[in-house]
Formats: C-alpha cells, sequence, structure tokens
C-alpha cells in the first residue's frame, strides 16, 4: 500500500496556493470548457480533454493571469461522457491515457510522430486496459488515471475508495495501492514531483470539496521528459574534385554527442546524387537496407553517450556526366529520443567532376654517376604517378604514390644512381584506377659507352 504523505498537517486538510488564473479559449476566441487535465514536458504544453474532444494548450507564463490558446487534436470516440475524470501522459511511448468519469476501461492514445517517428497517427487508439480486481475481474468504476513504473497504471476507484495499480498493457491487478479515506470520492489522480521533493506523490483529488490525499510513489514515477540525445551527422567526400568515370567516396559519421543518455532507433538516410551510380556501402556498425534507388538507408541501432559510428559509400560518377557538374548528396538521421538540437541531423556535401586534364613532361639527365629526372606535372584530379626506368630488360621503379592536385603544374626532380652504360628509358604515367593511364611520357637518355 502506499505511503501518505503530510506536509505538517493531514494530507487530507492539504491545498495548494492559487498562482494564477488562465481562460482557456480556442483559436477563435471561443471559450471552451475541459475536465481532465495531463501536463507534457516534452511539449511544454497541457493535454485536456471534455466532451469527446482532445485539446493542447500551451499555458504560457504560469504566474500571469490571462487567457491561453487551446488547439483541437483529436476526437477520442470512446467512453460515452462528455466528462472525463483524467487524463496522463506517458514519455515512455508518447502516448496519452483517457479516464472518462467511472468507465470501465482507461483508454491509450498515440499522440503522433512528433518525437517517437514509429508511432501511429496523433489520435489512434492504441490499447483498451480494463483494470482487474485481485481475482482477475474487470470492475470498472475508474475514475482518474496516472503512468507509474514497472509497465503499470495507478487508476482511481470512487465506489472502492481506492487507488489501485494495475499492469498498463494487459489490466492485470499488481495491488491495491492506497485506500482513500472513508468519505473520499476520488475523480481524478494527478503526479506531484514538487511538493515533497525529494519523493514523489500521486495525489487523488476528490468531488465534493477541494481536498486530495498524497501518496508516495517510486522515485522516477513522476512524469519527466522523453530522454533527450543530441545525434549529429557529419559528411566528407574524397576526392573533390573527382574524375568524371572514376570512383568517390562518401564517409559519414554520426555521433551521441549526449554523454549521459543512449541514442536508440538511429537510422541515416543518404541520398544519392543523381549522377552517380551505387556500389556498395560498409557500416561499422548496424546494417544497410538493399539500395534499388538513390536512398542509402543505414540502421545504426543504438549509440551509447559520446559513441561515433561511419558508414562507407562507394560510388562511380557517370561517364556521361558534364565537366563542372556539382554533385550535390544529402543525408539525415532520426532516432527514438527526442533531439534538443536538430541542427546537426542534416549534413550536404558537394564535389564537383571534372573531365581529367594533366600535364606530364619528363627531362633525364646523368652526371658524376647519378641519373637525374626533372619532372613537370600537373592534374586537376588526384591520381597515381609512376616513374620507371627501363635497360635491356630491366624494369625499375623509381617513384609510384599519390598526387594530390597541381595547378598550375609544378616541377620535380628524382636523383637515383646511374643505371648500366648505354640507353636507357624514362617512362612516367599519372592514371586512376577506373580510367586507368590519363597522362604519359617516354624519353631516353644515352649514358654513353661501356668503358
Amino acid at each position: 500500500m502506499g505511503q501518505q504523505h503530510s506536509t505538517g498537517l493531514p494530507a487530507s486538510c492539504c491545498r495548494h496556493r492559487q498562482i494564477a488564473t488562465k481562460n482557456i479559449v480556442d483559436n477563435l476566441d471561443n471559450p471552451i470548457s475541459i475536465s481532465g487535465v495531463a501536463w507534457d514536458p516534452n511539449r511544454i504544453k497541457v493535454w485536456a480533454a471534455h466532451a469527446n474532444a482532445v485539446w493542447l494548450i500551451d499555458v504560457g507564463d504560469p504566474t500571469v493571469d490571462g487567457d491561453v490558446v487551446a488547439t483541437f487534436q483529436f476526437n477520442p470516440g470512446v467512453g460515452g461522457d462528455s466528462i472525463v475524470d483524467g487524463l496522463a501522459y506517458d514519455g515512455g511511448d508518447d502516448s496519452l491515457y483517457y479516464s472518462p468519469d467511472q468507465n470501465c476501461c482507461v483508454y491509450q492514445f498515440s499522440l503522433g510522430t512528433d518525437f517517437i517517428p514509429a508511432n501511429p497517427a496523433l489520435g489512434t487508439l492504441i490499447n483498451t486496459v480494463a483494470p482487474e480486481n485481485s481475482v482477475g475481474t474487470a470492475d470498472g468504476n475508474i475514475s482518474g488515471v496516472v503512468v507509474g513504473s514497472g509497465n503499470s497504471l495507478y487508476v482511481g476507484r470512487p465506489a472502492g475508495n481506492e487507488i489501485r495499480r494495475v499492469d498498463k498493457t494487459t489490466g492485470e491487478f499488481i495491488t491495491q495501492f492506497a485506500a482513500l479515506s472513508p468519505s473520499a470520492w476520488v475523480e481524478d489522480l494527478t503526479y506531484d514531483p514538487v511538493t515533497y521533493a525529494p519523493k514523489e506523490a500521486i495525489l487523488a483529488k476528490y468531488a465534493f470539496n477541494s481536498l486530495y490525499e498524497a501518496f508516495e510513489v517510486e522515485t522516477g514515477t513522476c512524469p519527466l521528459a522523453l530522454a533527450q540525445a543530441d545525434v549529429s551527422l557529419a559528411k566528407t567526400d574524397g576526392p573533390d574534385p573527382v574524375a568524371i568515370g572514376s570512383q568517390l567516396t562518401y564517409t559519414l559519421t554520426v555521433t551521441n554527442e549526449t554523454t549521459e543518455n543512449f541514442a536508440t532507433g538511429l537510422v541515416v538516410t543518404d541520398t544519392l546524387p543523381g549522377d552517380v551510380a551505387f556500389k556498395s556501402a560498409t557500416p561499422s556498425q548496424g546494417t544497410v537496407d538493399p539500395v534499388t534507388g538513390a536512398e542509402v538507408i543505414w540502421n545504426v541501432g543504438e549509440l551509447s553517450g559520446g559513441q561515433s559510428e561511419t558508414l562507407k559509400i562507394l560510388v562511380i560518377v557517370d561517364p556521361s556526366t558534364l565537366d563542372g557538374t556539382i554533385l550535390t548528396n544529402t543525408a539525415t538521421v532520426e532516432g527514438a529520443q527526442l533531439d534538443p538540437d536538430t541542427s546537426n541531423n542534416t549534413t550536404e556535401e558537394d564535389t564537383t567532376a571534372l573531365v581529367p586534364v594533366c600535364t606530364l613532361v619528363t627531362t633525364p639527365s646523368h652526371a658524376a654517376d647519378t641519373l637525374t629526372v626533372d619532372v613537370l606535372v600537373g592534374t586537376n584530379v588526384a591520381a597515381t604517378g609512376n616513374l620507371w626506368r627501363t635497360a635491356q630488360s630491366d624494369m625499375v621503379s623509381l617513384f609510384s604514390g599519390p598526387l594530390a592536385i597541381t595547378e598550375p603544374a609544378i616541377n620535380a626532380s628524382i636523383s637515383k644512381p646511374l643505371p648500366p652504360s648505354g640507353t636507357v628509358g624514362i617512362l612516367t604515367t599519372l592514371s586512376l584506377p577506373e580510367l586507368g593511364l590519363i597522362c604519359s611520357d617516354y624519353k631516353t637518355l644515352d649514358t654513353g659507352s661501356a668503358p
């Protein structure tokens, strides 16, 4: 049974001090009636209900009197009574429990996809809970509801002068949480994480006076915002510029910037430019859906606080792409938690596609037993350079490695021991993996007769 709290007076005598009076109107300034409310700490608004209508109210400054606008959300279509004795917000799945006056059941409605993308549409009835007694009979007479910990609901029963705790999915009896005062007629339940802090309480409000009783509940029962996770997405491309007809690599990095919370249900959607063909996608974690169009969908899964994971996407630039085309790649990330900073959820990367243009001129010379090759090299795209020396049947590599974009062309010099006497060849090439040779130069050098 719950533990009754006292603030120096019997809990059944307690009153809260009025801070302000709010007149509730619709968007046409017409007054509306409400008979049940629930605070939503994610939207920082109040859910309200009456006469088969659910509203969302922005209370503004809670210390200032005045009008507040209620925005209509949906018609529940259940319960058969205009009076609603209780509403309860569930931050675990972003849903609303709806308790009509002395009803057989409590009804759970989805609040849409604002915070949990997998939810059904706003106002969808997703469960009907018929609370049972200790012998497994659903005996109704429910007035008021709050969401408890451990997949439970607390429901008020005025005819039984009790608060009962039941499974919020099945309605199965867990315990008679509290027996109320004999004269009580409970009409609503609500949370109070403030008055008795650091303890948390459920307040049972009575129908025929302004009093309530307070009962301690487990820490964490009173509704808090959904766990937040600031998830960021970054992207790099390479090479940039990229040669038309060659390979381009995108590297996406998703990070849980929130160190204290897990980020779950993460999905990254990368939209490829129209002038590329998908080749492969390699995630460091999670899976990638089969790619049939322009979208690469990466099911990241879960990230602990501060954790980062990457996805490498390889594409081939269409050989028919026009010189100078800008390839724009856009990616977004979504997750199950509320993201306090959505500005870092989308990333865009531009890559310039170019027809390869290169300059390659070699000038070999020799002196004092040393072979020197001067190279004038330039390229508008990153490439692989190779320099060989040939003599008779030998072919010796003098250089092999990547070359960055060099515009304008630059001079380089390589010196090696003088080769055997006679004529030697100097072969220089620039190449790309998919396109092969894009530039070459071949020169010969007479190193003199053998002694």
